[in-house]
């Protein structure tokens, strides 16, 4: 006969040839040790899942964060956009202006 388990015996519940059956409980081994790894693993359970809880916020924060900095890169590359067409329409503008400047300058300079 052996235990599935090893550990202190604390308690013997048979005496010397003692006739016993299958399921008779003949000791009891101390369960403290078990139950404090039991505790341990569950403190250990509980802090990982406080982990996972804080990764999660900072996961939901960086997504948000994201979704701003993505929004500002649009909105920054259309009004990069938009400011290239504006520069060009000045440009045109100006290139027109030149010329009639010229010919109203001549003209005043002529007389």
């Amino acid at each position: 006969m052996a235990p599935e388990v090893t550990g202190p015996i604390i308690a013997l519940h048979v005496v010397d040839n003692q006739q016993i059956k299958k399921g008779d409980k003949l000791f009891t081994i101390d369960p403290v040790p078990f139950q404090l790894e039991v505790n341990q693993r569950q403190a250990q359970i509980e802090e990982q899942t406080a982990l996972v809880k804080v990764a999660q916020e900072e996961l939901t924060t960086a997504r948000a964060a994201l979704d701003a900095a993505t929004s500002a890169h649009t909105y920054a590359v259309e009004q990069q956009a938009r400011y290239a067409v504006l520069a060009a329409r000045r440009q045109r503008t100006a290139r027109r202006a030149r010329p009639r400047q010229q010919r109203a300058a001549s003209r005043h300079g002529a007389r």
